[in-house]
């Protein structure tokens, strides 16, 4: 998700929703939870955080499993320290 706020700042929405298309909930969930903490209105509460991490993660998951099995973040680099030591 980092990506897609780096694509976001350059003005690049198209990448944005590339790296993770959910990107834009992040924002919204924390106004949302400013809003409780900040009020006495409660407009999000324990089980619609909970759905929105699942959604989160498992949106990340699933996109580096299917979409990139061989490129960063996903790929190991072999020439690292640890790489080689492995070899």
């Amino acid at each position: 998700m980092t990506r897609a706020y780096i694509a976001l700042l350059h003005g690049d929405f198209a990448k944005a929703f590339y790296w993770h298309p959910l990107w834009w909930l992040v924002p919204v969930v924390a106004i949302f939870v400013a809003i409780n903490f900040l009020t006495d209105k409660k407009v999000i509460n324990k089980w619609t955080i909970s759905i929105f991490l699942i959604l989160v993660f498992g949106v990340y998951i699933y996109r580096m499993i299917t979409m990139f099995p061989n490129v960063a973040p996903m790929d190991y680099d072999w020439n690292s320290l640890l790489g080689r030591l492995i070899k």
